[in-house]
């Protein structure tokens, strides 16, 4: 048994965050960069457009999708079909219902959105019902790590004893200096397995691993 499943069998608390992990924000970009590609006379198939946007905000992929179409882009006017996406589309990511519904352990959920923008994502996915009675960190303006040591010390865990699943590596590292496992959504195929995080593809391959609880 590897160092990380052994760390696994010990979970006794799970922190979420928000987009990519508990609903399929990606998708929902992706599909809006591919339509300005295709508006501007341009091509890119989708294992390519995985590869540049998957993972990544909107802020941080307009400059990706400006050099792609030589052209400038507004980024309220990015928003609003951002929006249109979502209002259609937004849907929890595939096999997070399965997953939440079968831990055995306390869970909460912490990002950075705003409280309006989470809840209304929340809502839209159908996910509401799942975060009641469960406490909910938004708006972090700190570092994630740090303020995901806090919610595991309130909550009366250690960071050995909690899983964190994000979507964004950033804090991947932080948080491994602290302890914590941390499972993430690999977009890239050189991302490996180490001591402390899990890459996985999606959630459901995360719940045939952990079995947590």
């Amino acid at each position: 048994m590897s160092l990380i499943s052994k760390k696994l069998k010990s979970i006794e608390f799970v922190i979420f965050d928000c987009d990519n992990i508990l609903i399929n924000s990606d998708t929902l970009i992706i599909s809006v960069m591919l339509d300005m590609i295709e508006d501007h006379g341009k091509k890119l198939n989708l294992d390519k457009a995985i590869a540049l946007f998957g993972g990544k905000s909107l802020e941080k992929c307009i400059p990706i999708l400006e050099k792609i179409c030589q052209t400038q882009f507004d980024e309220s006017h990015l928003t609003k079909c951002l929006d249109t996406e979502m209002i259609s589309g937004l849907e929890p990511a595939l096999g997070v219902e399965k997953f939440i519904n079968n831990l055995k352990v306390p869970y909460c959920l912490a990002t950075k959105l705003t409280n309006d923008v989470l809840n209304r994502k929340l809502s839209l996915s159908g996910l509401t019902p799942y975060f009641k009675e469960h406490q909910i960190t938004n708006n972090i303006a700190d570092s994630y790590s740090n303020s995901v040591l806090q919610i595991a010390a309130i909550n009366g865990f250690t960071p050995c004893q909690t899983l964190v699943i994000k979507d964004r590596p950033d804090d991947y590292q932080d948080m491994k200096k602290y302890g914590f496992i941390v499972a993430g959504i690999c977009h890239l195929p050189s991302l490996e397995n180490n001591n402390n995080i899990l890459f996985y593809h999606d959630i459901n391959e995360l719940y045939e691993f952990v079995q947590i609880g």
